[in-house]
């Protein structure tokens, strides 16, 4: 390792944090503009039939790898002849995928009344095999919190599928252009990641010790192919109740909703999770970490999604156009869930650093049938139903994650709690000056003019009340900013 200290793990994690939740931002921008500019080129049951198509091949994406891509990052014992091992495993059940999918695509078509979907499947099953590729020098940059080359990785491969994406339907290739874009996302990202790691697979296969780490990642596997039902049993419900066109509309107003969350989502697995692996036997600076990174989290995505809501009315029609006005109330009730959702999201990856993914997997199935009785319930009463019922669940089943992870870490709720007010009570001071604005100044103004008042009016409340609520910010705030540019970055062989 040399003379040269490696720089302490908070600055690692905040350079990581930077250069993905910056990059994720970046890709999240593009994504949206190149969603309202295929909204404006493609129809809403071109969205429905990807939908449809992504639901199935979702499932099978979580077998492929058996939950040991996140045994490499828990786990920090590995050797190089397991991971190779590892590596082959997942490669060959990629195959198979593969094969099976291709030749199941007809009969799926046929269940699900879309003709269409046969070889939007076949296609798309080709990322089975590219993701088995990358997904070693993935989860190896993952374990080492270099976020850096990942999220160039991922910001090439969203530049890609836009590329792709847009240029297909430009020319009228509909839901081809949707298929094709994701097939080049995936040849792109898979390739600029095992560059950037440097890792290639060798053929000492090793199962010494295999037994833990595959139980430990089938655990994980079964959390995630639970959850993955989730959305693909309500695609189902809403394909065979309310058709195509309004699983399109219920994809697009979830995917914009969950635009911010998702971006949380990213940064809080992808790099909690590996910090957190890393201090699993010291709870006192593990409570310490989650913490903040739990009020860093509440304090960047609360007003996004309130602000998000307030806007709705002005954003979808002037965005989407009036063929997606369907969408609005729908939009808004996925952006309270998300708000729920972010409050609760770093008790997971703490789940899952701590060895006890079973607790997450019966959160899962909990959920799974929770969401999908909401799903077949409020569809009697169309979208608006669907996304209600799913937010009047959704309370309960996170606090089914929180609060094992609390314990896990010795820390009461009431902690917890205190830790979220300042996002909370700012994100509601913000709602009180946008509506404010919104219902007095801005009555006489169009869309464009609403939306411009209302995020200045937001920044404006937002900023303020935060600073004011916790005084610490600033100073967290400016300590990170005296360091950032002067540490350096760890050597994957450091970590």
């Amino acid at each position: 390792m040399g003379t040269t200290a490696s720089p302490p793990l908070h600055m690692v994690a905040v350079k990581a944090a930077v250069w993905y939740g910056a990059t994720r931002l970046w890709g999240q921008a593009v994504s949206w503009g190149v969603t309202i500019l295929l909204a404006r080129l493609l129809m809403p049951a071109d969205y429905g039939l990807f939908a449809i198509a992504l639901s199935v091949l979702a499932v099978l994406e979580l077998l492929q790898e058996f939950g040991l891509g996140t045994a490499i990052v828990q786990r920090q014992d590995l050797t190089r002849s397991q991971i190779d091992s590892v590596f082959w495993i997942v490669a060959a059940t990629s195959l198979l995928f593969t094969a099976a999918t291709f030749l199941a695509a007809g009969p799926l078509s046929e269940f699900y009344g879309e003709a269409r979907l046969t070889w939007a499947l076949r296609i798309l099953c080709i990322t089975f095999f590219l993701n088995s590729l990358g997904m070693v020098p993935y989860n190896l940059l993952t374990k080492a919190i270099d976020l850096r080359h990942r999220s160039l990785a991922e910001a090439l491969g969203t530049a890609a599928s836009a590329v792709v994406a847009l240029g297909l339907a430009w020319q009228g290739y509909g839901v081809w252009s949707l298929v094709l874009g994701h097939l080049a996302r995936s040849l792109m990202l898979n390739t600029a990641v095992a560059f950037f790691a440097g890792w290639c697979p060798g053929l000492a296969f090793s199962f010494q010790g295999m037994r833990r780490v595959i139980t430990f990642g089938l655990r994980v596997a079964g959390t995630h192919l639970v959850g993955t039902f989730t959305p693909a049993t309500t695609t189902f419900i809403l394909a065979r109740l309310l058709g195509a066109p309004a699983v399109g509309l219920f994809a697009m107003a979830q995917s914009l909703a969950e635009g911010p969350h998702r971006i949380s989502t990213a940064i809080i697995s992808q790099l909690s999770l590996p910090v957190f692996s890393k201090l699993q036997e010291d709870t006192a600076l593990l409570s310490s970490y989650y913490l903040k990174i739990s009020k860093y989290l509440a304090l960047v995505s609360m007003p996004i999604q309130v602000g998000l809501v307030l806007v709705a009315p002005d954003l979808v029609p002037l965005l989407l156009s009036k063929t997606w006005e369907a969408m609005v109330i729908p939009f808004q009730v996925f952006c309270f869930e998300s708000m729920l959702v972010t409050l609760t999201l770093t008790s997971s990856p703490l789940l899952v650093a701590r060895g006890r993914p079973e607790v997450l997997l019966r959160g899962s199935i909990i959920s799974l049938v929770g969401l999908t009785l909401a799903a077949a319930l409020g569809s009697t009463f169309g979208l608006v139903g669907v996304a209600v019922a799913r937010l009047i669940v959704m309370v309960p089943l996170r606090s089914i994650i929180l609060f094992p992870g609390l314990r896990e870490i010795g820390m009461g709720s009431r902690v917890f709690l205190l830790n979220s007010i300042p996002s909370v009570v700012s994100a509601a001071v913000m709602a009180g000056g946008v509506l404010l604005v919104q219902h007095s100044l801005a009555v006489s103004f169009g869309h464009w003019e609403r939306v411009l008042l209302a995020v200045v009016a937001g920044a404006v409340s937002y900023l303020p009340t935060v600073l004011l609520l916790d005084p610490r910010l600033r100073r967290e705030v400016t300590a990170v900013s005296r360091e950032l540019f002067t540490s350096s970055r760890p050597r994957i062989s450091e970590l």
